[in-house]
């Protein structure tokens, strides 16, 4: 089941959301996700481990000398299983039109 909310879209468990739905068992919001990069984004700024970590499983070889919020939203959508922070917006988007 979807439902949306204005501009954002809940998955709920029972929904086969591909790989969405498989990263994450709770609900998603695209102002969730936006959150999320920008929590990243202020980790990455600092050193923080558990950022850096995140950053490397999915770029080893990136530069975090001085990250940027399009870097943090990309390693969101690899976490998610999507190519690009584009087509995880994407996806929400369809899903939302879907209700």
């Amino acid at each position: 089941m979807t439902v949306t909310s204005g501009r954002n879209t809940l998955l709920s468990p029972d929904v086969g959301g591909g790989a969405l739905y498989a990263a994450s068992p709770h609900i998603l919001t695209l102002d969730h996700l936006k959150k999320e990069a920008r929590h990243l984004l202020y980790g990455l700024q600092r050193g923080d481990p558990h950022a850096l970590r995140r950053c490397y499983a999915v770029d080893p070889f990136t530069d975090v000398a001085n990250p940027a919020l399009d870097h943090a939203r990309f390693i969101i959508a690899r976490e998610h299983g999507f190519r690009s922070w584009r087509k995880l917006r994407e996806q929400l988007d369809t899903l939302a039109a879907d209700c």
